[in-house]
């Protein structure tokens, strides 16, 4: 409450920060063949067939996601905080690992 309150330009940089690294993160998805949806927050949803299998995979692989079961309109599947840009090359490429694992 503190930084918002005294700190709004902190506060302001961080959210442009986050929106950047979402952006950055979403074209790197669809450049590798995958189609999350749209976002406005600091994660994304990515459609997946099995999101319990996915988040378990990806968990054994060091990527902690939030699996969704029969979303309306989706179908299973997966959010992903926007991760730093020095840990984007990981999660993509554990992404590209789960999704032969368990998309084949």
């Amino acid at each position: 409450m503190a930084a918002l309150v005294s700190d709004g330009g902190w506060v302001a940089a961080r959210a442009a920060e986050v929106v950047q690294l979402r952006d950055q993160f979403d074209h790197a998805l669809r450049a590798a063949g995958f189609s999350p949806w749209p976002s406005r927050a600091n994660f994304v949803l990515l459609p997946v067939r099995d999101g319990a299998a996915t988040a378990t995979a990806l968990a054994g692989r060091g990527v902690h996601v939030r699996p969704f079961a029969a979303l309306g309109g989706i179908g299973d599947g997966v959010r992903i905080t926007v991760p730093p840009a020095e840990a984007r090359a990981r999660v993509l490429a554990a992404l590209r690992e789960v999704m032969r694992e368990v998309m084949p």
